[in-house]
């Protein structure tokens, strides 16, 4: 891994469980609230560039649940659907 992207992969990793479901068990996208609070409380440096590329994994992630025929899976680090 390139070092300037570690930073973004190690709040990546904090981050990736903090996802937004829908009524219908959608995920709609992370919770930016709550990722605020734990990057803050973990200390890391919050800049325009970190939260482009938090920004973009979250749009992959999301792409990549659809493409698999579900919206998180049930274990895994986007969370259980909703009523799993």
């Amino acid at each position: 891994m390139w070092p300037e992207h570690e930073a973004a992969l190690d709040a990546w990793l904090a981050v990736c469980d903090q996802w937004r479901i829908g009524p219908s068990g959608v995920v709609l996208g992370l919770d930016w609230p709550a990722v605020d609070v734990l990057l803050r409380l973990s200390g890391t440096d919050v800049d325009a560039d970190l939260i482009g590329a938090l920004r973009g994994m979250e749009s992959e992630a999301r792409r990549a649940l659809t493409a698999a025929g579900t919206d998180s899976g049930a274990g895994s680090a986007q969370g259980p659907r909703r009523g799993e």
